[in-house]
């Protein structure tokens, strides 16, 4: 079994603590998540049965508003392919950026790569439990990619399929996208946009991280 450790200030600028890692005997990944007092907010132990592969785990984490460094992405990845390790790494403080916590808001998540050698970009991709994805297109940075339904009804001035734009040009488009979709979700009573697009992608995230960044 492997072990990971890291901190970082999540979505919601509440410092966190992460243990990570792939279980070679069960074969799946597991996580623990701790605040800044060392409460337990989250622990895969007593989590409900089921699959525990790469999209539930950076599901679990993005619904405590963290995200995953691409080097430790691209580890895990590989432990998981290989059939795990028995590292034990600290990696310290990972930070987020604008664009992590933007495409966090606007229901996207990080996805561990399935093929080697391992890319060069982080990859995003717009999850929902209960909306029509239809086809998909990307677009990227250099060192983020993001995939999406075309059917979002995404603003028309979007880059063309696949297309390497600058990282300025990126965040742009998906702070644009984020406000989009958002702005399209039917509302129910009582709800903000956010409330609305987590109910739309299946998606619960912890008490203080439904918010989208300022």
């Amino acid at each position: 079994m492997s072990k990971h450790y890291l901190t970082q200030t999540n979505a919601a600028d509440q410092e966190m603590s992460l243990e990570l890692g792939y279980d070679r005997p069960l074969e799946e990944f597991f996580a623990n998540i701790r605040n800044a007092e060392g409460e337990v907010l989250y622990t895969s132990l007593a989590d409900k049965p089921g699959p525990r592969h790469s999209l539930w785990l950076t599901t679990v984490l993005a619904a405590h508003g963290l995200v995953l460094p691409g080097d430790l992405l691209g580890t895990l990845s590989i432990e998981s392919m290989l059939g795990g390790s028995n590292s034990i790494v600290e990696h310290g403080k990972a930070d987020q950026t604008r664009l992590d916590k933007l495409l966090l808001a606007a229901g996207f998540r990080q996805m561990l790569p399935v093929s080697l050698p391992l890319p060069k970009t982080s990859v995003w991709a717009w999850m929902s439990q209960s909306v029509e994805l239809g086809n998909y297109r990307s677009m990227q940075d250099g060192s983020h990619e993001i995939i999406f339904p075309a059917t979002l009804g995404m603003p028309s001035d979007l880059p063309s399929d696949g297309q390497i734009v600058t990282p300025a040009r990126l965040l742009e488009v998906v702070t644009d996208m984020h406000l989009h979709v958002a702005s399209r979700v039917p509302k129910e009573e009582g709800e903000g946009p956010a409330e609305a697009l987590n109910r739309v992608l299946g998606f619960q995230p912890v008490r203080g991280v439904e918010a989208a960044p300022n």
